[in-house]
């Protein structure tokens, strides 16, 4: 029985099951986006903590507010949830730039970051991330850009 594909699968499932349980929660569809640099995989997806249960927020000491945006990164490398050093920043259309400060959250076998900023509800953002995984040398850089 080849393990490495369960344990793949596996993965996927807990990713799936979150991104549905914060689906859910939210009230509104969740938009999940992913990077692929060679064997990393990178998934993230934004929202507004007011689409956030109660139960959810307070069990996760997170503000509820259209007026405070979340990003959800998880890295994974073949599959398998990986720490990583990531540096993020924000811009607005004016130029201004902000560092934003990703927090760990390991639960079970899943690892992923939550990074928050204050937002002004139709404001664009432009996001500028560099993620390194954890024993490797090598940086990972990708932009997006989201409307909040």
């Amino acid at each position: 029985m080849d393990t490495g594909f369960l344990f793949g699968w596996r993965c996927r499932s807990i990713i799936l099951t979150s991104l549905a349980l914060l689906a859910v929660t939210m009230g509104s569809p969740a938009l999940a986006y992913e990077k692929k640099f060679g064997d990393i995989l990178v998934h993230y997806s934004t929202f507004d903590t007011a689409f956030l249960s109660p139960e959810i927020a307070a069990r996760y000491g997170i503000e509820r507010s259209s007026r405070k945006g979340c990003i959800n990164l998880a890295v994974h490398k073949n599959d398998k949830p990986q720490r990583a050093q990531i540096t993020i920043t924000r811009s607005n259309l004016m130029g201004q730039r902000k560092t934003l400060k990703p927090r760990l959250i390991e639960e079970g076998d899943a690892i992923y970051y939550l990074v928050f900023l204050d937002i002004t509800p139709g404001e664009l953002f432009k996001f500028d991330l560099s993620i390194t995984p954890e024993k490797s040398q090598t940086s990972h850089q990708f932009k997006f850009n989201q409307k909040f």
